[in-house]
């Protein structure tokens, strides 16, 4: 990954209410900073790529674990299926 200066500053007015969200959220993704959450969230709209912060991730993974344990469940009753005509 090739780090680039920051050059440029883009300036904007926010609520209280709204100051203190953005800085709730740039804590809870795990953010250095105000910032650098801005910055990220900024770089990801601009690409097209989904956001992948930390409660992304989370519910994501418990999205495919829950599909595993579907597919693992499956596996046992086709076992046991075959099992039955086997045996």
């Amino acid at each position: 990954m090739v780090l680039r200066r920051h050059t440029r500053t883009v300036s904007f007015r926010l609520t209280d209410e709204e100051y203190q969200r953005l800085k709730s959220r740039s804590i809870t993704c795990g953010m250095n900073s105000i910032s650098d959450f801005a910055r990220e969230a900024t770089r990801q709209s601009l690409i097209g790529e989904a956001p992948l912060w930390p409660e992304v991730l989370h519910r994501m993974l418990r999205d495919v674990d829950g599909k595993v344990n579907e597919l693992d469940d499956e596996v046992r009753r086709l076992a046991r299926i075959l099992e039955n005509r086997v045996g």
